[in-house]
């Protein structure tokens, strides 16, 4: 426990007296690589230098991963590049890319696709492309979509734009949108209106109040799906829920734009009853600048063609709660 505590600390005066001591010292492996797992993760390259050079003690997996997740990079290569012992870079396929990715280290992420032994840059059934997604690193999205044995860009029916536009990434939204379909993976883009509109509707529940600027953000996705050149998204998608998502957060400059793409011959009626569900739920919920805006908008979207192909479905707020409780 005391080694931990003193490695976690990166204290190595402490950590040497320890292991010196001349009766019960503790052993540098101890609790399998305990201490050298909290020496990577606090940072301390000469607590970790320390513990190498005290047999039995070798590199882990954990260790490297621990440095890698707190951006300690040059302690992750040490540490793989140990004479003795080094964990090959694809252990526990592709566990370290994976977490190289999450922590949006793009250059931890071309170390190990050029290892030796490097893991395959699809691993895990393309983990790595997901979390950088969801992370909003562009350059760990590239560098891996690139890659010979990269993953397509449309994996999982699209699956990393999803993530993407649900965290309101706009660099990695237009990366993917964009892509050339280079890369060891082919395939093209991923379509934005992939999964029915998924990725315009987890855009419009994604949490604006995270961050600054991210209200821009949300909506300037929306335009790049909206927008996209091949197989745009559709305001109307999955019977109107960003629009009610919008309304039940609060957001009226993504609700004012959705109404104003709201395809022409999907007005009237149906589209009346939406925003009259949607403008109840603003009021619920507080936002009386978004009920006023609703409101308002009813006689506009009543002045359009009823025709309505799709007149039959039923645009309800249950049909939008599990996407709002994610």
């Amino acid at each position: 426990m005391a080694l931990c505590l003193a490695a976690r600390g990166g204290h190595a005066h402490v950590v040497e007296m320890l292991l010196e001591w001349p009766s019960h010292a503790p052993r540098a492996d101890a609790g399998g690589g305990a201490a050298l797992v909290e020496a990577a993760r606090s940072g301390s390259e000469a607590v970790v230098k320390l513990l190498l050079r005290r047999e039995p003690c070798a590199p882990t997996s954990d260790a490297v991963a621990a440095a890698v997740d707190r951006g300690h990079s040059r302690i992750a290569r040490l540490l793989l590049e140990w004479p003795v012992g080094a964990p090959p870079a694809n252990v526990r396929d592709g566990e370290l890319l994976v977490a190289a990715s999450c922590a949006g280290d793009v250059d931890m992420v071309e170390y190990f696709l050029a290892s030796p032994q490097a893991p395959r840059a699809d691993c895990q059934d393309g983990a790595a492309l997901l979390v950088a997604a969801a992370a909003g690193a562009a350059g760990c999205v590239e560098a891996l979509l690139r890659h010979a044995t990269g993953p397509p860009a449309d994996m999982r029916d699209g699956a990393a734009l999803v993530v993407a536009a649900q965290h309101l990434h706009t660099r990695v939204v237009r990366l993917l949108l964009n892509w050339d379909g280079s890369g060891g993976g082919g395939g093209g883009a991923p379509r934005a209106n992939t999964r029915g509109g998924e990725a315009l509707v987890a855009a419009a529940t994604g949490n604006t109040a995270l961050r600054a600027g991210a209200a821009d953000a949300q909506l300037e996705v929306a335009h790049m799906l909206l927008d996209a050149p091949s197989e745009p998204a559709f305001a109307d998608c999955q019977c109107g829920r960003a629009l009610f998502a919008a309304a039940a957060y609060g957001r009226c400059g993504l609700a004012r734009l959705l109404i104003d793409r709201w395809p022409r011959c999907r007005r009237g009626v149906r589209l009346q009853k939406l925003v009259s569900r949607a403008a109840d739920e603003a009021r619920k919920q507080g936002h009386t600048n978004m009920h006023e805006l609703l409101m308002r908008s009813l006689e506009e979207v009543g002045a359009a063609d009823p025709t309505d192909a799709r007149q039959n479905e039923k645009a309800s707020p249950s049909n939008v709660l599990a996407l709002l409780q994610l």
